[in-house]
């Protein structure tokens, strides 16, 4: 489940814990991506249709245009399928116990892997429920029941929501929690077959023969003949199946108690071959909280719209397999069932001198750790992180944000969150799937960096532009040149794993991260932005030529002075050289040049410290305390005032 994140940034964590800031990096729109062609080109098809008045009504327009931004997003996936499931797993264990095992042995044989016969994914999207869903809101002031058991229907003893309240309750409709024409329209005939169409590009499965999808007939029963509460299933996609389709979807937009959520999904039919072991997903359910698309319909942009189908495509991936519920159901090639997820420990002395030895969870499959080994550059490396913040909703289904930094399948992700062959590869490794690799989106972060990157993080490892911060308020470029990004830093009670200065009770604000200090976006800071989104040229610097955009990248420079400034400008991979566009000249900084600058119109631009990772290169350390690639915040009052408003608002919730 997503909650947006970026908005509010301060969230709490417990008592004497360091104040937490949920925040995210940003991550590029590349024009040669696939993946990016096809949102563009249906997003090209939803301006079309709203400049010709077919998306929204004359009657809805005024509303629509009333309504105001809202916050950002943590995704909530184990604590929602945990509470699904806690009913149906004792279900399916008493069926299997009182069933009679294959050959002794597995209750459904699993078949050896036939990549050569695989297909893209075909995804049918059943929208049947949105036509009339009591569940939904129609009118303002209308109860509705949320957060119901699936096969629960009953709504008695229920008291009226409040807040962000993870019990069933009884919700009062709002203006913008309406299920509107447009809004159906947007998410039916947009987002929905942008995502199908996107997992189509990257995920390959076995057709059945013949070619139609039966779900499985005693967990069709163990989930009530429901895919999520009140989504009815009809019982011919057991007796005669969906013909040409390898996994069905039942979609509705219904309002959320945690008015924070985007989305949500969760699988509803899967094969049983044991107890605790399962087949690949056939069906699951996705819900969309009306509230986050109201407003939109009136003004869709690109840059929400990428990041709204990013939404949805997270939290389907979780639906298809990235999820700790089916991780002891990966099969080899052979057939063979295996654990892919391990406990691990890691093991160290902080910069204060506190050794630790923490206990975490790691994804250990094959093609996962050959993808780590390869992108990180190191061997040694046997596993990739999950995710061990964020709460029960987000800890176990998610990589870890402070090696991962900003893929797609992170608890808390950023508008443009790549899909990467990071999350491509945990998919193949479930034996369910092939991938095309080849259409799959960069990942930047943590490129080439080493083992003593990934192991510790402090002023002599992550040293590096855009990964180590130590003032706190400089602005510097994101560690991915994705945007300008703030370092922000607090005092609390760190344990020695999540200390990274020699202080032991400083520490970065952000706490999924592990506390790691290093430049993020944040909104809530004018002078912290996406240097990717179009939307921020109403905001950009015309004196030094600046442009937001797909292509723009943040890069330094000084001007008339020592101070070290931040501007996005248009670049594009030369090689792995980079060629950078300002005032519609181009500037060419070459790869692996520690300390190249170009005069530019009396700017002094700072090339990359060694190399651009996006670009093949090699990026080389440099002295995080020397202040040569940040600038500080705090001689802007108004920016000096929001941040104090960041952290008032953390330590008001705490």
């Amino acid at each position: 489940m997503f909650r947006k994140a970026y908005n509010k940034a301060a969230l709490a964590v417990a008592m004497l814990l360091l104040v937490s800031c949920l925040i995210n990096v940003g991550s590029s729109f590349d024009p040669d991506s696939l993946v990016d062609n096809i949102v563009l080109k249906h997003h090209a098809k939803l301006l079309e249709d709203v400049a010709s008045g077919k998306l929204v009504a004359e009657e809805e327009v005024q509303e629509v245009a009333e309504m105001t931004p809202l916050p950002g997003y943590q995704c909530k996936h184990d604590h929602h399928l945990s509470g699904v499931m806690k009913n149906i797993v004792p279900k399916i264990d008493k069926m299997v116990a009182q069933s009679t095992p294959v050959n002794g042995g597995d209750f459904v044989e699993v078949a050896a892997a036939t990549a050569s016969n695989r297909q893209p994914i075909r995804i049918l999207f059943d929208k049947s429920t949105l036509d009339n869903d009591k569940y939904a809101c129609y009118t303002v002031g209308q109860k509705v029941a949320v957060g119901l058991d699936s096969g629960s229907d009953s709504t008695r003893g229920l008291s009226s929501c409040s807040g962000s309240d993870d019990n069933a309750c009884i919700y009062t409709c709002r203006q913008q929690d309406l299920l509107t024409p447009s809004m159906k329209r947007l998410i039916t005939d947009y987002i929905l077959p942008t995502m199908s169409e996107v997992f189509g590009s990257v995920i390959l499965v076995d057709r059945n023969e013949p070619d139609v999808l039966k779900f499985n007939q005693d967990i069709y029963n163990t989930f009530s003949q429901q895919c999520n509460y009140g989504v009815n299933v009809p019982s011919t996609y057991v007796t005669n199946g969906a013909p040409n389709t390898d996994h069905v979807v039942f979609v509705t937009v219904r309002p959320t108690t945690d008015t924070s959520t985007i989305a949500y999904a969760m699988p509803c039919n899967f094969d049983v071959r044991g107890s605790g072991f399962y087949g690949r997903p056939k069906a699951s359910g996705i819900n969309f909280n009306p509230s986050y698309f109201y407003n939109y319909v009136n003004k869709p942009t690109g840059f929400r719209y990428r990041e709204y189908v990013r939404v949805g495509i997270h939290e389907m991936t979780h639906s298809l397999g990235f999820s700790n519920f089916f991780y002891n159901s990966f099969t080899t090639s052979r057939g063979a069932r295996y654990n892919a997820a391990s406990e691990i420990r890691r093991k160290g002395t902080s910069p204060a001198g506190e050794r630790f030895n923490a206990k975490k969870f790691a994804i250990v499959s094959p093609n996962v750790v050959n993808f780590v080994r390869d992108h990180y550059d190191c061997d040694s490396i046997g596993y990739a992180e999950l995710e061990d913040a964020g709460g029960a909703g987000t800890s176990g289904s998610h990589w870890e944000k402070r090696t991962a930094g900003e893929e797609y399948m992170l608890g808390f992700v950023s508008p443009l969150a790549p899909i990467t062959n990071l999350t491509l590869s945990l998919l193949k490794d479930t034996g369910w799937y092939d991938i095309d690799y080849s259409h799959s989106e960069k990942l930047v972060f943590g490129k080439n960096l080493g083992c003593r990157w990934l192991d510790q993080c402090s002023d002599n490892t992550w040293n590096y532009q855009g990964y180590f911060c130590t003032n706190n308020g400089d602005v510097g470029c994101t560690a991915t040149r994705m945007g300008k990004g703030v370092c922000l830093l607090g005092y609390g009670s760190l344990k020695p794993e999540y200390q990274h200065f020699k202080n032991p009770r400083l520490g970065g604000l952000d706490s999924v991260a592990d506390n790691c200090p290093y430049y993020q976006v944040y909104d809530e800071i004018d002078t912290s932005q996406y240097c990717v989104n179009e939307e921020e040229n109403s905001t950009l610097e015309a004196t030094v030529g600046e442009v937001f955009g797909s292509n723009s990248r943040c890069f330094e420079f000084t001007s008339g002075g020592d101070r070290v400034r931040h501007a996005c400008w248009q670049m594009k991979c030369n090689g792995k050289n980079i060629d950078i566009t300002i005032g519609g000249q181009v500037y060419t900084c070459y790869d692996g040049q520690a300390q190249q600058t170009i005069n530019v119109n009396g700017m002094q631009l700072k090339c990359p410290f060694g190399g651009l990772a996006e670009c093949g290169g090699r990026q080389e350390s440099l002295d995080v305390a020397g202040g040569n690639t940040s600038s500080t915040l705090f001689a802007n009052a108004k920016l000096t005032f929001a941040l104090m408003l960041i952290v008032l608002c953390t330590y008001i919730v705490l």
